[in-house]
């Protein structure tokens, strides 16, 4: 019989590694693996949490799906797809574009052609794969993850891409926000002035157990705390980003007018 130690911050046993601390509040559990084939997990009494990290430990020892996408995913965009796949709930607050997991592909396309982050039509494309498929991945996923998003009403005027395609990125998150119990999607209008989120970008992400987790990503690094402090003051700034914001029907009806005028 071995012993599997899993730190945080592992880089070959990631996704295991963010489920231990998050329980522990950063220590370590141990997983005693033998013939009789369950293994036995030490430090944890949940039977539940128990066969949670177990299945975590088998697919830490599998290659992660985007690892084909080689050369455009870097160790920050693994955490942070890791991350997202395990949370529970999201919160998103972008006032540059439309957040990556509500984009359509030729929005997808033309933001990340105007970054500049990646400069051969290969690389642009294997980006947009990896988006679409963590999309569609995030979508077929059980239990769904609650995604609430916050847009300024100026990212949803900013023809990106052009006209035709800002009017499909429009009609797809009118459909997302009429369709979808677990999105919920508030445009901060025009008309709010100075608001809570000038601060920049961020998004807060929850998990079934343990601490949340504030990202905050710009072109080439990622800030990831866990802090409760931090956690805490970037929760505020997301209550009163929802509270400056329109309701989800309020939403729909400027996403309407908004594509009418692109027409």
């Amino acid at each position: 019989m071995h012993a599997i130690k899993l730190d945080r911050y592992d880089s070959q046993k990631r996704k295991a590694g963010l489920w231990s601390n998050r329980h522990r509040g950063g220590g370590n559990w141990e997983l005693s693996c033998g013939s009789s084939a369950k293994g036995q997990v030490y430090g944890i009494d949940s039977p539940e949490l128990q066969d949670s990290l177990r299945n975590l430990v088998r697919r830490a020892r599998e290659p992660d799906w985007w690892q084909r996408y080689e050369g455009v995913v870097d160790d920050p965009l693994g955490d942070y797809l890791t991350q997202v796949e395990l949370a529970s709930a999201l919160f998103s607050w972008n006032p540059n574009a439309v957040p990556g997991l509500l984009q359509t592909r030729a929005y997808a396309r033309a933001v990340v052609e105007a970054s500049r982050a990646w400069k051969t039509t290969d690389d642009i494309d294997h980006f947009v794969d990896l988006r679409m498929e963590h999309q569609a991945k995030m979508a077929a996923r059980t239990p769904p993850l609650r995604f609430w998003a916050v847009i300024p009403e100026g990212v949803l005027r900013q023809e990106v891409g052009g006209r035709p395609v800002m009017r499909e990125q429009l009609q797809h998150l009118a459909a997302l926000a009429a369709d979808e119990p677990n999105i919920t999607i508030q445009v901060l209008p025009l008309s709010a002035g100075a608001h809570a989120g000038m601060d920049g970008p961020f998004i807060h992400l929850t998990f079934p157990a343990g601490p949340d987790v504030i990202v905050i990503e710009s072109m080439r690094a990622s800030l990831h705390m866990n802090q409760a402090i931090s956690v805490e003051q970037y929760r505020t700034t997301g209550d009163l980003l929802k509270t400056e914001a329109q309701t989800r029907q309020a939403f729909v009806c400027l996403l309407t007018s908004i594509a009418k005028d692109l027409a």
